[in-house]
């Protein structure tokens, strides 16, 4: 909140609006729920140490 030059309590309030639009009873339920919204993270797999990485 500090970073966005607002207090703890109107972060607190956007975020119970935003929970009781998605029906969220919890931050953790709301994660979840938004999870997917703006794409999967791809993540690039590292050869495990002393392997080659498999060639196509």
């Amino acid at each position: 909140a500090a970073d966005l030059g607002i207090v703890e309590q109107t972060v607190k309030f956007h975020r119970a609006r935003i929970m009781e639009r998605m029906q969220a009873r919890t931050l953790a339920e709301l994660m979840h729920q938004t999870a997917g919204v703006a794409g999967p993270v791809q993540a690039t797999p590292v050869p495990a140490q002393g392997r080659q990485a498999a060639q196509d």
